[in-house]
């Protein structure tokens, strides 16, 4: 059994094999079951040991590297749509910074400046004059029309010597800045204004897969590295080449080996290893007292008591009670250094026990009349007939002989002690041998 009742005398009187936490009475323990669901509960550990926000704070969450104890900073959520490096068709991989300085918002790709970005803050459309197709619409009176100038076959030629307007009715430069090229829609007259030849290729904000193309994505350089910022969000550092290496970091795996992982076990090699280990049931501790392999014992979890074990006796023991008409007391068997075992029944001290070896000093020292002594002897009082294996009292024998004079006139003397046992018939006042029985 793997539970048992144990009485005070050290012997189990009942046994059970519970199979649950419930069932051998510990509250202290989730059961399989409770473990199962909290496990389910929580992520895995891959490699690490720690996972959390730096100095509780929101925007800085880490992952602690198990191998070294390395910090590796997460990118918290961006809660906007960033601007995607690259990636898309015909696109480098050039870096791409934009960000605030002291002449505004600025860009550049690896180590070429893009100069400034206009924006409504620096850049205002009003202060410019719609497009129009003739002077007048311009109200400009100091120049004269090309019908006033040219021949018409002049004009022709000089036409032929231009692109055609596809809906627009102006292109150039706003206030001839090489920076600000613009068309004019002709059917409102509206400014469409372009973009300068870069001399890079740009990032394309957003209509990509699963991408939205409305948050204004900004990328640009701080005093911590590359950041990004989608509308008001900030995303915070982007990871790169300078601040994050790839080959340092394992793929990903589902084993230990996968890891390159030596000093820790498999779960096969853990189930291996458990199911070679017995189970605890309620005790904490196993093994030997002060590593002495004479005192094993066993530490109890619910209050720590100690109970010592038997060692292996080497020998088959004798069992203690168990057979017909034996009760549970204490028996003890032990050498008396004179020859014979000595018995002691809880506090009673029964003396020698007899052997071949004692016996006949024993019988020898039993002396006149005492118990288990035989003696040649007649009644003093005729009780009539009395066949073998009859009893008579001692006070009512004498000792005697198969001399008939014995015990007359040479009395040998009253026995007077105990119950005796006749060892052949006899009537009247006839001799015969008797054995004491108590």
């Amino acid at each position: 059994y793997t539970r048992v009742k144990v009485n005070k005398f050290g012997q189990v009187e009942e046994g059970s094999n519970p199979t649950t936490l419930s069932g051998n009475g510990i509250q202290d323990a989730y059961t399989k079951a409770e473990a199962d669901l909290r496990d389910l509960q929580r992520p895995l550990r891959d490699s690490i040991t720690y996972v959390g926000l730096a100095n509780n704070k929101p925007d800085a969450p880490y992952m602690r590297r198990e191998s070294d104890g390395a910090l590796v900073p997460l990118q918290p959520s961006l809660g906007f749509t960033p601007v995607q490096q690259g990636g898309g068709t015909g696109q480098l991989n050039n870096l791409v910074k934009i960000g605030w300085s002291n002449n505004g918002l600025k860009a550049m790709v690896d180590a070429t400046d893009l100069g400034n970005l206009w924006y409504a803050n620096n850049f205002n459309p009003a202060n410019k004059a719609d497009w129009g197709t003739t002077l007048a619409a311009y109200r400009i009176a100091d120049a004269y029309t090309k019908a006033e100038v040219y021949a018409k076959s002049e004009v022709d030629t000089r036409i032929a010597d231009r692109a055609l307007a596809d809906s627009i009715s102006f292109v150039g430069l706003g206030s001839g800045d090489l920076t600000q090229p613009y068309m004019r829609r002709a059917a409102d007259s509206i400014i469409c204004w372009l973009q300068t030849k870069l001399g890079y290729t740009p990032v394309q904000q957003g209509t990509g897969v699963g991408q939205n193309s409305g948050a204004a994505v900004k990328i640009g350089w701080s005093s911590s590295g590359l950041k990004a910022t989608v509308d008001v969000t900030d995303m915070g550092n982007l990871w790169y080449a300078n601040n994050f290496d790839p080959g340092s970091k394992a793929n990903w795996g589902s084993t230990l080996a996968a890891y390159g992982i030596t000093n820790a076990y498999t779960k096969a090699e853990s189930d291996a290893r458990d199911s070679q280990q017995p189970n605890a049931d309620s005790i904490t501790i196993l093994g030997f007292a002060g590593n002495d392999v004479s005192l094993p014992y066993m530490r109890r979890a619910s209050d720590g008591q100690v109970y010592y074990l038997q060692p292996r006796l080497g020998y088959t023991p004798v069992e203690q009670g168990g057979g017909p008409n034996m009760s549970a007391n204490k028996v003890r068997l032990g050498y008396n250094g004179a020859g014979s075992l000595r018995l002691q029944v809880d506090s009673s001290d029964f003396g020698d026990l007899t052997n071949d070896q004692n016996l006949p000093a024993k019988l020898a020292g039993l002396g006149l009349s005492a118990i288990g002594s035989y003696a040649f002897a007649r009644v003093i009082t005729s009780q009539g007939q009395v066949n073998q294996g009859g009893l008579i009292a001692g006070s009512n024998l004498l000792y005697s002989s198969t001399n008939s004079g014995d015990g007359t006139g040479n009395n040998s003397g009253l026995i007077s002690v105990g119950t005796w046992r006749a060892h052949g018939a006899f009537s009247g006042g006839e001799r015969t041998l008797f054995q004491r029985v108590s």
